[in-house]
């Protein structure tokens, strides 16, 4: 991820850590450059990108975030579980902070869900966008396209 940054949009998110910027540059930037003709693994997010991620060994800045992409489409996106309560704690106070000071309501957290993740083994996950997969089969440009159910409009 940081060298794809440095590369497509010029910038380290890991020395300025502007999130807004990230997401913006992300989107507008780094995944078009992607290239369309093998799939791409784009890994070890900045920590400021996945809030349920683990910090990878060694550097705290970087959590162990994945996504994939096919043909400039994300298919899947995984990170291995952080399963320290007392960090994911500090994150969900963190993300709360940021909420009050633009003016929202703060989420609210589950003590058995914290209380849990210090029993947990170590253990990682990746969720494969099945509606993705099939809009890179069927070559469709839009989700809308592909969907077996949706909204109507009037």
């Amino acid at each position: 991820m940081r060298k794809a940054f440095q590369i497509h949009a010029g910038w380290d998110p890991w020395q300025e850590r502007d999130p807004d910027r990230f997401e913006l540059d992300f989107a507008g930037r780094v995944i078009p450059a992607l290239d369309l003709r093998t799939p791409v693994f784009l890994v070890d997010f900045p920590d400021y990108e996945a809030s349920l991620a683990r910090t990878k060994p060694g550097d705290s800045s970087t959590v162990e975030r994945l996504e994939l992409f096919v043909g400039g489409l994300e298919l899947a996106n995984g990170f291995s579980e952080l399963a320290d309560p007392e960090e994911q704690r500090l994150r969900f106070e963190r993300a709360n902070q940021k909420r009050r000071f633009l003016g929202k309501d703060a989420y609210p957290w589950s003590e058995p869900f914290l209380e849990s993740l210090g029993r947990m083994p170590p253990s990682a996950g990746i969720a494969l966008g099945m509606d993705r997969l099939v809009m890179l089969f069927t070559d469709s440009a839009r989700i809308e396209d592909i969907v077996a159910f949706g909204s109507e409009d009037p």
